[in-house]
């Protein structure tokens, strides 16, 4: 009559209404069955429905018990929940070895076991504390700290490894540097193309995430290696003017002439004005005769001499005494 007597538990005894706890507990629910014999009823099936409903069944079997049927009433392990003895006399033998199993308490499902992340039940009462991902057991076997994932050197970070509070880590890159998609490597950025360089002219970028201001031509980098000035190219000494030269500004510049001397078609160099200043006169006006070579070799530099505002009045041409008349 086990099976019945299994079945008048779970309709009975295992019930809120007759002091059962509700399934809400974690308490669990623990049933002795104790035969002396074969059962007569499908006990097999009535166990079967038990167990599933959350039962724990312990099988006591007496003198000519059934090892079978024994098997066929409890819970798994088996060997957790079967036993035998001779005689009912001795079954309180087995009352110490029940206590220590019903009584002891799970630290974990009671909230006491002071674990800071995992309570991992070992049965009979006892317990240990484990960590989540990324976190390890400090000495006192209880609390966790997060794994230094950057100095076990196998973050992978091509530049900078931060460790997170999460006990995870991240990667960063040198300044000049961002980080690409895989969140691992990192590339030079163009600064000249962010257009955060400053420089006032020219930004060149040197490829390895650093870059360095240039000048356009006729002007010369200031101290700042950003802003640049007017190169005064009289100053340089490059300019070719014989004898004065003139800054125009912006890189330009233009040569001119002492008193006495005119400047040359070639805006350069500079000739003397006293040939020219043998043929100014204020007497007469022009009488001589002269080839046409020399007529427009005067010609010339009377044209040279009105552009420096020289002659003033009249003025005769002769003849060098090279010339016959």
């Amino acid at each position: 009559m086990s099976g019945l007597a299994i079945q008048t538990a779970m309709d009975e005894a295992f019930t809120v209404e007759a002091g059962a706890r509700g399934p809400t507990s974690n308490i669990p629910k623990v049933a002795i069955i104790v035969t002396d014999g074969r059962p007569q009823d499908q006990v097999n099936e009535v166990a079967a429905r038990a167990r599933a409903s959350g039962i724990e069944l312990y099988a006591v079997g007496v003198d000519r018990a059934d090892m079978e049927s024994l098997k066929m009433i409890a819970s798994e392990p088996l060997d957790e929940h079967v036993f035998y003895v001779e005689t009912y006399g001795v079954i309180e033998k087995l009352s110490s070895r029940f206590q220590e199993t019903f009584c002891a308490l799970d630290p974990c499902a009671l909230g006491i076991h002071q674990c800071q992340h995992v309570c991992v039940s070992d049965g009979e009462g006892k317990h240990h504390c484990e960590c989540s991902q990324g976190y390890s057991l400090n000495a006192d076997m209880k609390t966790c700290s997060a794994i230094d994932k950057c100095a076990l050197n196998t973050h992978g970070c091509e530049h900078i490894c931060v460790n997170d509070r999460t006990g995870s880590y991240h990667c960063e890159c040198y300044e000049g540097y961002t980080l690409n998609e895989d969140k691992k490597t990192c590339s030079a950025q163009d600064q000249c193309a962010f257009g955060t360089h400053g420089c006032q002219h020219i930004c060149v970028n040197d490829g390895d995430g650093s870059h360095h201001c240039e000048c356009y031509e006729g002007y010369t980098l200031n101290a700042d290696n950003k802003t640049c000035s007017v190169r005064s190219k009289c100053a340089l000494g490059s300019h070719g003017c014989q004898h004065l030269c003139v800054d125009d500004g912006a890189a330009a510049y233009h040569c001119d002439c002492y008193a006495g001397y005119t400047l040359n078609e070639d805006k350069k160099t500079c000739s003397a004005i006293q040939e020219a200043r043998r043929l100014i006169s204020t007497e007469d006006a022009c009488g001589c005769e002269a080839t046409l070579a020399f007529q427009d070799r005067v010609n010339s530099y009377l044209q040279r001499l009105n552009a420096k505002h020289i002659l003033s009045g009249r003025f005769f041409c002769f003849q060098p005494p090279s010339v016959v008349q």
